[in-house]
């Protein structure tokens, strides 16, 4: 599993339909995001997204903003924390 994003991502921004869903699926593999049970995963950047994503933050002891740049501390601890559980799990 790879995690790549293309644009900045925050609650008041303009943000990338693939990029919402990319970060959605690692974060609900991770264990750190659950969608809506109604609708499912969906390119929409709902408040549970950006709540996932502190969370993540926190754990890894990464300053808590809720947002994510290519590239950023977070972009990075997001990429190692995956291909780390990819290894124990051994999935991919």
């Amino acid at each position: 599993m790879t995690f790549k994003i293309r644009k900045h991502f925050a609650r008041n921004g303009k943000v990338d339909e693939q990029d919402v869903r990319q970060i959605k699926r690692s974060l609900n593999w991770l264990g750190y995001y659950t969608p809506y049970e109604k609708t499912g995963m969906t390119d929409v950047p709902d408040a549970q997204v950006f709540d996932a994503l502190k969370s993540f933050q926190k754990d890894n002891a990464l300053p808590v903003t809720g947002t994510l740049k290519p590239g950023d501390e977070t972009h990075q601890a997001l990429q190692k924390t995956i291909s780390q559980t990819v290894k124990m799990k051994g999935d991919e």
